[in-house]
């Protein structure tokens, strides 16, 4: 802990911009089986206030104002990799998510959507049809409901999006980084 003072959340808002534009973006992601002794998945989640650009074409965010992170490991392991990131959205909307979405749209006096973003494909179709036949045993072994998951994405309040492996601002709280580079792209997301 001592070494590591320079390291800090930064957030910023742009004056420019009213709160109308601004939303809660959720990312959740999970480390595949990362524990080397007990072969266990992290979940990882990160929340932040944002709006994008209006006026801007190169999709840069006004605003970025980080609001909570967390990384835990899973209580038993995963089969596969969409498993684990099923695991850590259940984490990251059941605990970030929808708490945040009420209190904000009373902060703010206006209905909001909840952006929800993660990068694995299969992991979101389960939560768009609410079926995964290969993983039924979900709800008794981790205490993950894939229905109550569809039935969130389904509400108007909530947005699931497909974010790219390289832009996940949650894989800071799930991955190791041995190189400089990745981590300090980690540290910038």
């Amino acid at each position: 802990i001592h070494s590591t003072y320079g390291f800090r959340h930064y957030g910023y808002a742009s004056q420019a911009q009213s709160r109308d534009g601004l939303s809660p973006h959720l990312y959740a992601d999970a480390g595949f089986a990362d524990d080397l002794k007990t072969s266990k998945s992290t979940s990882g989640a990160y929340l932040a206030l944002m709006t994008k650009a209006e006026l801007s074409s190169d999709d840069s965010l006004d605003t970025h104002f980080p609001l909570a992170g967390q990384s835990q490991s899973q209580k038993i392991q995963s089969h596969s990799t969409p498993e684990a990131e099923l695991v850590a959205m259940d984490m990251a909307v059941r605990r970030h998510g929808i708490p945040s979405l009420w209190i904000w749209e009373t902060v703010l006096q206006q209905k909001l959507v909840l952006h929800c973003h993660e990068d694995n494909s299969a992991m979101i179709q389960v939560c768009k049809t609410g079926r995964n036949p290969t993983m039924k045993y979900l709800s008794r072994t981790h205490g993950v409901s894939v229905g109550l998951l569809m039935e969130i994405f389904k509400r108007d309040d909530c947005e699931l999006i497909k974010e790219g492996t390289d832009t996940m601002c949650a894989d800071i709280f799930t991955k190791g980084f041995s190189e400089k580079v990745k981590w300090l792209h980690a540290c910038s997301l």
